[in-house]
C-alpha cells in the first residue's frame, strides 16, 4: 500500500485497551480449568519473562494513561475562543438576545442566564431548552417572529413562556455550541466583548 502506515505496540496505547492474560473451558470441565490454574500458577514467572522478551502486553508493563475531558470551550487572551464557542455566540445574539439580553445578563422580559448556568450540565440544559417550556413559536415564520416580539414587548408579557426550541433546525443543532457559549461567560473566562475565533 501507498499509504503511510504507523505500528504502535499494544502496550503503548494505554490500560484502556489491555487486558490479563486469560484461558475459557467449557463450564463441565471442571478438571481441565483447575489443571490449567495449577500450570499457569507455577509457571508465572517463566510466563512474565516470555511475555517481556516479546514485548507484549500485560497490566505488567503497560503505561498508565490518564484521561481528560475535552474542554467544554476555549477562551484565550481574553476574546479569541474556539469554532463551538464563537457558533454559540452567534446564535445566542441572533435570537436569545431577545429576551435575555446582548449579554446574557437578562432583562425585564427574561433572567440572568449566567448563575442558572454555573452548576446546570451540559445534559440539562439540552433537556430544559427542548422539552421544558410549552409555546411552540417557529420563529423563522416572519409573521409569527414579530406576534412573538410584540407578546414580549407588552409590559405583561412577564408571565410569557419561552418557546421550546425542539422544531427548529437552527437551534437543535447547535445547542451544544449555546451551551459552551453560556457557560464560558458563566465561568467569567468570556466577558462582553466581541468575540474572535482562535487562528487554527
Amino acid at each position: 500500500s501507498d499509504v503511510a502506515m504507523a505500528v504502535v505496540p499494544l502496550n503503548e496505547i494505554g490500560t484502556d485497551f489491555i487486558f490479563s492474560f486469560g484461558m475459557g473451558v467449557r463450564p463441565r470441565d471442571k478438571a481441565w480449568k483447575n489443571l490449567l490454574n495449577q500450570i499457569l500458577e507455577k509457571r508465572k514467572d517463566d510466563i512474565e519473562v516470555i511475555i517481556a522478551q516479546y514485548n507484549m502486553p500485560s497490566l505488567a508493563n503497560v503505561k498508565e494513561t490518564v484521561k481528560e475531558k475535552s474542554a467544554i470551550y476555549i477562551v484565550e487572551d481574553g476574546n479569541k475562543v474556539d469554532d463551538k464557542t464563537y457558533v454559540g455566540w452567534r446564535l445566542f445574539n441572533s435570537t436569545c438576545f431577545v429576551c435575555h439580553g446582548k449579554d446574557a445578563t437578562g432583562t425585564d422580559r427574561a433572567p440572568n442566564l449566567l448563575p442558572r448556568m454555573e452548576n446546570m450540565s451540559a445534559r440539562a440544559f439540552r433537556k430544559k431548552l427542548l422539552n421544558r417550556y410549552f409555546a411552540k413559536v417557529n420563529l423563522d415564520d416572519p409573521d409569527r417572529r414579530m406576534a412573538f416580539l410584540e407578546q414580549i414587548a407588552e409590559k405583561d408579557a412577564v408571565e410569557f413562556k419561552m418557546p421550546t426550541w425542539d422544531d427548529d433546525p437552527n437551534i437543535r443543532p447547535h445547542i451544544s455550541d449555546l451551551y459552551a457559549y453560556l457557560k464560558a461567560r458563566s465561568d467569567g473566562a468570556l466577558g462582553t466583548v466581541r468575540p474572535q475565533r482562535l487562528d487554527k
